[in-house]
């Protein structure tokens, strides 16, 4: 059985063998790093606030995969990814 623990070590290398790195990638919420550019305020959730990705827009989708695509090409013995969606108290707002 294997058991989950989460660690927040904001970048620095994980320096314990025995743990399975997992890659988180924030998929709805906590985006601000992505919507905060022009080029991507089409896709909030609220005009006015970068923290939330629209998923009902077919690019938000696109989007997604694109920055799932670019983690697992980095690490290509990922068994597993967490994808965040999380904190989205706006949808639907």
């Amino acid at each position: 059985m294997h058991r989950i623990v989460h660690f927040d070590l904001k970048g620095a290398p994980l320096q314990v063998q025995y743990f399975e790195k997992i890659q988180l990638v924030q998929t709805i919420g906590h985006l601000e790093f992505v919507l905060k550019h022009p080029a991507y305020h089409s896709l909030r959730e609220l005009p006015r606030s970068p923290a939330v990705l629209c998923p009902s827009k077919p690019e938000a989708l696109q989007l997604v995969k694109m920055m799932l695509e670019q983690v697992l090409d980095v690490q290509l013995d990922a068994a597993f990814v967490h994808i965040g969606a999380d904190e989205h108290i706006n949808l639907g707002s």
